[in-house]
């Protein structure tokens, strides 16, 4: 137990110990993803709590990826002073500050975004079942076909990533965090459940990959030999998408890419006819909350 509390180094990063908090939602920005005072002593808080590295909840790299109504915004360099602010509070107890970079893919709405809804494939999230109040999913009409992205569309977030990566930079952060799980956008690529291009995006394993590889990329022109993190779905738990067999021949994929250490977590979403197990109501629509995942899923 005590090696946990040893200083530890992601690339040049020194973490005064092994300990991480994750991304979690707070909800306490403003409608436009602003940094608020509220969000600023949660954060100066769990710094001075004694945790090591501390990762942002989920900051949408472009308005369409808008996934809940008070989530943290980096699409646009006038969020870069609250960010900054965020950073300073986040160090103040001698931690890290990592941001996790994020899209919502399906898991959102126009009406949430003003946005057509983006997706590797036209799959629904939920299959025409409405998803619950006062889940992560921000629209409660629960049917909205995305839209398959064209090449254009794929590029055009890329350099999304690109740019949120660099207002990161300019507001002090450690390390960045990709987000790949969790049916979200980049996840959405990589899983054969909602993945069903037939060009260099799809087809086979590393078609699948390739949208994380070029953001991969794309981020690391900005951070430099600062640490990149991705989040991962070790196991969608869904027939049809990423298992567990197929989660450990991808990490050295993704670390090869540039990926310097990787998060592991688990959980997807789909329709309601495909459950695992329906041991909860709510298994039907969202299998990414903790009160609704398998014990021993979370690594």
């Amino acid at each position: 137990m005590g090696k946990v509390f040893e200083k530890i180094n992601i690339c040049e990063l020194e973490l005064k110990n092994r300990l991480m908090m994750s991304a979690m939602v707070t909800n306490y920005c403003t409608e436009k993803g602003e940094v608020t005072d509220r969000l600023l002593s949660y954060h100066r808080e769990r710094s001075m709590g004694g945790i090591g590295l501390i990762e942002t909840e989920a900051a949408y790299v472009h308005p369409s990826g808008k996934g809940y109504v008070n989530q943290l915004g980096i699409y646009d360099d006038r969020f870069i002073e609250g960010l900054g602010r965020l950073v300073h509070h986040m160090k103040e107890g001698g931690a890290r500050a990592m941001v996790q970079l994020y899209h919502a893919g399906r898991r959102t709405s126009k009406s949430m975004t003003g946005f057509n809804v983006f997706a590797p494939s036209a799959i629904s999230c939920y299959m025409g079942n409405k998803a619950p109040r006062g889940f992560i999913i921000a629209d409660h009409s629960g049917d909205t076909i995305p839209k398959e992205m064209s090449r254009d569309d794929i590029s055009q977030m890329v350099e999304a990533y690109r740019l949120a990566a660099g207002r990161a930079m300019k507001a002090g952060f450690d390390a960045i965090s990709i987000h790949a799980g969790h049916g979200y956008l980049v996840s959405s690529f990589i899983s054969p459940f909602t993945n069903k291009r037939h060009d260099e995006y799809g087809i086979d394993d590393q078609g699948r990959y390739r949208f994380l590889f070029e953001i991969l990329k794309a981020v690391r022109s900005e951070v430099g030999n600062r640490p990149i993190l991705v989040k991962i779905n070790a196991e969608d738990f869904i027939p049809g998408g990423i298992s567990l067999e197929e989660s450990q021949v991808m990490a050295p994929h993704i670390e090869r890419a540039g990926a310097d250490a990787i998060i592991v977590s688990a959980g997807t979403v789909g329709p309601a006819t495909e459950t695992y197990p329906l041991n909860r109501p709510s298994y039907t629509f969202l299998r990414t909350l903790p009160m609704c995942t398998p014990r021993g899923c979370y690594v």
